[in-house]
């Protein structure tokens, strides 16, 4: 469950993912509880 907000949210919730050269910047809380 991931989604792009209109306003940059906490860093603590920023995810850097590349794939294929190219970066998405994905920001979930829901990523938090899978872990790493």
């Amino acid at each position: 469950v991931t989604f792009v907000p209109r306003e940059p949210p906490p860093l603590e919730f920023s995810r850097v993912v590349k794939l294929g050269g190219t970066t998405y910047n994905l920001y979930s809380h829901s990523l938090l509880h899978f872990g790493q």
